[in-house]
């Protein structure tokens, strides 16, 4: 009954966020951009696309944000920005997306919803639970993908504690820092495909590295699921801060030391209401 309650209400949350993006679009708008061409700003374009991210909802909640859609778009052979959509979201003209691009295919891609969600006259009711659901189910299935999908799903899955993913220029400067040698640009033409299909090895024992993970995540038929915030766990303790907070922990008693963690938690989860305590695990996937 409780998850019946918790189902109903999620539902009803994505469907008055829908009510405000559609009450709160800006009229149409004519835009001439600098490039010579030209677009007329499609209202009912907008709101479905605004119905997406408001409807389409994440575990917590929250919108899948634009950069989501955009790096999955880069990352699958399609070209977007964060610019052209959030402009359209705006009720702005962007040119050449329409809702017959290709652009437009790969956003209605991203949701796992039909492409003629844009185009039909009366488009489809969406079940945003269940597009979720779809969603992470690609997500998973990427572990088993190419080496290109393997780098994007350790790039979505093991995110920073704000839940943003971590930068390329961030990972390629821990990797020069610590005896690799590789630059962000290569790595974001990895995850898009641009390098192929099998990059080196030593490129991906170095991503693998900073992601905790060992060499034959990129090369077993069936790796695991990954544990996110496992894995991101460790790429924090790499901080000379954290250095510092395990030398202090060290130091105290195991009641202390418990009663240290049960405060950590307590903040943690005060900070995210969708937090879950992490377990506790015995094996090394470093390798």
């Amino acid at each position: 009954m409780a998850e019946e309650h918790s189902t109903q209400a999620a539902n009803g949350a994505r469907s008055e966020s829908a009510k405000r993006v559609a009450s709160s679009r800006p009229a149409a708008q004519s835009t001439a951009h600098s490039d010579g061409g030209s677009a007329v700003a499609d209202a009912e374009f907008a709101d479905r696309m605004n119905n997406l991210f408001a409807t389409v909802l994440n575990d917590d909640g929250q919108e899948y944000s634009v950069s989501d859609v955009v790096r999955w778009i880069n990352a699958t052979g399609g070209w977007s920005s964060r610019e052209r959509l959030n402009a359209l979201r705006k009720g702005k003209a962007v040119t050449d997306l329409r809702p017959d691009s290709p652009e437009a295919v790969k956003v209605a891609e991203f949701f796992r919803v039909p492409a003629s969600y844009f185009t039909d006259p009366q488009p489809p009711r969406i079940d945003g639970a269940e597009q979720h659901r779809l969603i992470q189910q690609r997500l998973s299935s990427y572990r088993r993908g190419t080496i290109p999908q393997r780098v994007y799903y350790l790039f979505t899955v093991v995110v920073q504690a704000d839940g943003r993913p971590y930068p390329a220029t961030y990972v390629a400067r821990w990797i020069n820092a610590n005896g690799g040698k590789i630059t962000n640009v290569y790595i974001q033409k990895l995850t898009s495909g641009e390098r192929g299909e099998r990059p080196q090895s030593s490129y991906l024992q170095w991503i693998g590295k900073f992601f905790g993970m060992g060499l034959s995540f990129f090369y077993d038929e069936d790796p695991p699921e990954v544990d996110g915030q496992y894995q991101n766990a460790i790429i924090m303790l790499r901080d000379p801060a954290s250095a510092e907070l395990q030398q202090l922990y060290g130091r105290l008693s195991p009641l202390q030391q418990q009663g240290v963690r049960q405060l950590m938690i307590t903040l943690a989860r005060d900070n995210d209401p969708t937090f879950v305590e992490p377990g506790r695990h015995d094996d090394d996937r470093d390798d």
